[in-house]
């Protein structure tokens, strides 16, 4: 169990919270907790014992709040509650569970670290609030629950099933083709190129290590792998909205997972350079991957990346063009998150023999 580190704004590597506060100056820095981190904060408040007794975990979680508590560390926990508070069925938000996380996280930084450790020494024992719901096999109504989420859900949600389908094409046996297939899915059908799932796309791919677990879930249910699905576009929306607070709140946001492999997307990004106004991003940033995360050969490399470089210098230009309004966007995406899901679905159902 290892707390992992990362930041689009550092281009060094973080190995751990020390890290962090070595290479920033701690009044600039801007904690951002993935869902796992929220829900031990949460389970540590609510059942300290617990936690305490899994020596591991309580290491990292004790430094991590030893840290944040001596260099008083501005936290935001906002997404990792949100993420893991929504209902299985429709990504209704649950809002006693929410106000039960918020209020026990929030419980938690209140106190000084001395208070912490006192805290970490009760067996106090309290009935969580649970999801009851149960997963389905379409994720549209869910494309509509208003969330901080949402508009980049209907992005991902089309990247990841799109990708799953090419990954288990078994017509085209050249991953690397497989690579460049998707590129133009993103380039052409969606029109979009987002680098979180261009980056997930190369590790998936090139054949990282478990990358595959992200959108294949062990239980096989048509259910469960929509949902396991659905659950990886929540995660790979996590680098564009935790990044996209350095102009808004003057922060440099790090972000804080104990999932290595979305440790190793976000790792993956580092910005380049931005055009602002005031305090405005005018356009995208421009953001390069370090391409020594991902496991193809050095063929592999220069096949993909001529064509990945093609397929940017034809788009260059294309934010000067007459603009794609967002409702029209969005409208375009839902039809394609719509058919896609139908595609997995057939597929699950004819080659798999899942119902």
């Amino acid at each position: 169990m290892k707390f992992y580190f990362s930041s689009m704004y550092l281009k060094e590597k973080i190995e751990s919270i020390e890290d962090v506060i070595n290479k920033l100056e701690p009044d600039v820095i801007q904690l951002h907790l993935d869902s796992n981190i929220c829900i031990y904060l949460r389970e540590f408040y609510r059942e300290p014992s617990k936690t305490v007794s899994d020596a591991v975990l309580w290491n990292e979680l004790k430094n991590l709040l030893k840290h944040i508590k001596q260099y008083d560390i501005e936290v935001d926990f906002t997404l990792g509650v949100e993420e893991s508070c929504r209902n299985l069925n429709n990504f209704e938000i649950n809002e006693d569970k929410a106000k039960e996380a918020l209020n026990n996280i929030g419980a938690l930084l209140d106190m000084d670290f001395l208070q912490i450790i006192e805290h970490s020494k009760l067996i106090q024992f309290s009935e969580p609030v649970k999801d009851t719901s149960q997963r389905q096999s379409s994720k549209m109504a869910s494309l509509n629950q208003p969330s901080s989420f949402q508009n980049l859900m209907f992005l991902s949600y089309a990247c990841l099933l799109k990708l799953y389908l090419i990954y288990n094409d078994t017509t085209e046996p050249s991953n690397s083709k497989k690579m460049i297939n998707y590129l133009d899915f993103l380039s052409n059908e969606l029109d979009l190129m987002s680098v979180a799932h261009v980056s997930y796309g190369h590790l998936l791919l090139s054949g990282y290590p478990r990358a595959k677990d992200l959108i294949h879930p062990r239980k096989k249910t048509i259910e469960h792998i929509i949902h396991g699905i659905w659950n990886a576009s929540i995660d790979l929306s996590f680098p564009t909205l935790v990044s996209g607070t350095l102009i808004s709140d003057k922060k440099v946001s790090v972000f804080v997972t104990r999932d290595e492999l979305l440790w190793k997307i976000f790792d993956s990004m580092k910005l380049r350079f931005m055009f602002t106004n005031g305090d405005k991003s005018v356009y995208p940033p421009m953001v390069e991957l370090d391409y020594s995360n991902f496991k193809w050969s050095e063929d592999e490399i220069d096949e993909i990346h001529k064509y990945h470089s093609k397929i940017q210098e034809e788009r260059r230009y294309k934010f000067i063009l007459a603009p794609e309004s967002n409702e029209a966007r969005l409208d375009r995406l839902r039809r394609l998150c719509f058919t896609l899901e139908n595609n997995v679905k057939n597929y699950l159902k004819e080659q798999k023999g899942l119902n």
